[in-house]
Order: C-alpha cells, then sequence, then structure tokens
C-alpha cells in the first residue's frame, strides 16, 4: 500500500509553482513599487539603476519610472528617478 504522504509529496510536486512572478505589461511604465508587487523584480531593478548610475538603495528603487518590454518580452529599462511616483492604474502607465 502505498503511503498518503508520498501521494500527496507526488502531487506537490507536480503543481506548477504558485509563487511565479507575474510580469510587467511591454509598452508601459511602472514605478518600482509597483514592479515589485507585479514580480520579483528587485534583482533587475538594482542591475538597471546601477547600469546607468543611478541609486540602489531601496527607497531610490521604489521611486524610479522604469518601461517594461525594452530589450524583450517582461524585461525592464530605467527611466528615471522620481520625486513621487504615481500608480497610473489597472492597463495605464505610472507616471512621476
Amino acid at each position: 500500500m502505498v503511503k498518503l504522504s508520498t501521494i500527496n509529496l507526488a502531487v506537490v510536486c507536480a503543481l506548477p509553482s504558485l509563487a511565479t512572478a507575474a510580469k510587467c505589461t511591454n509598452g508601459l511604465y511602472y514605478c518600482g513599487y509597483n514592479l515589485k508587487k507585479k514580480g520579483d523584480y528587485v534583482g533587475e531593478m538594482y542591475a538597471e539603476n546601477k547600469r546607468v548610475g543611478a541609486p540602489t538603495d531601496n527607497i531610490s528603487l521604489w521611486y524610479t519610472l522604469y518601461y517594461c518590454g525594452a530589450g524583450g518580452d517582461g524585461w525592464i529599462r530605467f527611466i528615471g528617478n522620481c520625486d513621487k511616483c504615481y500608480d497610473g492604474g489597472a492597463g495605464q502607465s505610472d507616471y512621476c
């Protein structure tokens, strides 16, 4: 007889990851804080800010504007730092 725990383990391993991050929508601009909510973009935000010589502390990352889709599907590109970054709403670009 197969143990119930073995069956449970097999089922869990067969399921796709529930923690899969969503991609940003190509063609939209995002504040860093919305990219963080959207998916695991912190590493890419850090690398992008570092690439252009912009600050890389958390507050700076959250209030930087990025463009989604530059260089490929779901990729981001640094646009600029914002004093304040505003959520444009569902399906709309964020803005400084």
